[in-house]
């Protein structure tokens, strides 16, 4: 007999324990797309603590403890606060929203119902901010880039009447690229590049025109490192050699009395490039991405269709060397 109390003494505690550790609540906060402010994430604070940046289309759940009273709010705009004493078993529901008026935007704290939150969540495909990223998974990109930057060395070539001096680099200028990478791990990536750049003369003028065009293949492996709550923002600093083809500058005079064009064409040169890259990983399969890229070039004067050619020695063998801002999207897979 006096076992049999104290298993119902056990049993009954146990019993007890069990439907402490049970009474628990479910908070849901969603977020569904938004052109306005998508790529501002709202604070959320519950019970004054901030527990959540919620993206754009995106969900968090929360577990809390059930017979306790909670007050829901955005930060910064509190007067939308909502109380309220969360029940054992229960789910309870708020989703973010944007409005906008005449000038500006401010989002909207509101309570919805469960039925409404699970189907947003469904309909929208909301993201799980408790799950990694799937993009942050993918290990292969492929991109278009676009530059501008400015070479190191620039040489006059026309003097307008005015007496003002038109320069031209064979460095800098404007261009883009297809860009290639793969991750062999989480530090390293093996990529390469092919592009065109082009520069032309400096101040433009009227009667004149000068543009120096070069192809490139680039080859490079980069170190690599993610950062950020969920790794979605990543450096990477490369180097690797690049091969210049297809160099050629276009002296165009034909608006000017007898003037006539030629185009001389450079050697094909091998140079080394550089750069460092931020790529900010979006939720899905694509990326921005924005840095700086540095290359060390040298062209050699070849030949001339035309009736001109360089005389000064800057144009004979001309340092191409120079800095660029690079920016654009990449593919993820």
């Amino acid at each position: 007999m006096k076992h049999i109390k104290l298993l119902l003494v056990f049993l009954t505690l146990c019993s007890i324990s069990y439907s402490q550790e049970t009474k628990t609540s479910k908070i849901i906060i969603f977020r569904r797309d938004n052109y306005y402010a998508s790529g501002v994430n709202i604070a959320v604070n519950l019970n004054d603590k901030l527990v959540e940046k919620i993206q754009n289309s995106s969900y968090r759940e929360f577990i809390v403890p059930a017979d306790s009273s909670y007050v829901i709010s955005l930060q910064n705009y509190k007067k939308q606060a909502h109380k309220f004493v969360a029940k054992a078993d229960s789910v309870y529901a708020f989703e973010v929203q944007i409005e906008k008026n005449a000038f500006t935007y401010y989002p909207v704290l509101s309570p919805r119902d469960l039925y409404f939150a699970e189907q947003s969540i469904a309909n929208y495909k909301l993201f799980n901010l408790d799950q990694p990223m799937p993009s942050t998974k993918l290990k292969h990109r492929f991109g278009l880039l676009f530059n501008a930057g400015g070479g190191f060395s620039s040489v006059d070539i026309f003097i307008a009447t005015n007496g003002e001096e038109s320069s031209i680099s064979t460095g800098g200028g404007v261009g883009l690229k297809l860009s290639a990478g793969k991750e062999v791990n989480k530090w390293l990536e093996i990529g390469g590049d092919i592009g065109f750049q082009i520069s032309s003369l400096s101040p433009v003028l009227k009667d004149a025109q000068t543009d120096f065009t070069r192809k490139y293949i680039t080859i490079y492996p980069s170190v690599i490192k993610s950062f950020g709550r969920f790794n979605t923002t990543k450096i990477r600093i490369g180097v690797g050699p690049s091969y210049f083809f297809d160099n050629k500058m276009v002296v165009d005079l034909t608006k000017v009395s007898f003037g006539q064009k030629a185009t001389w064409k450079y050697e094909n040169s091998i140079g080394v490039q550089s750069f460092f890259m931020i790529d900010f990983l979006s939720r899905k399969n694509y990326s921005a991405n924005m840095g700086i890229n540095y290359y060390s070039v040298s062209y050699k004067y070849k030949s001339t269709d035309g009736a001109y050619f360089p005389i000064d020695s800057r144009l004979i063998n001309s340092d191409g060397s120079g800095v660029d801002f690079v920016f654009g999207f990449s593919y993820l897979f």
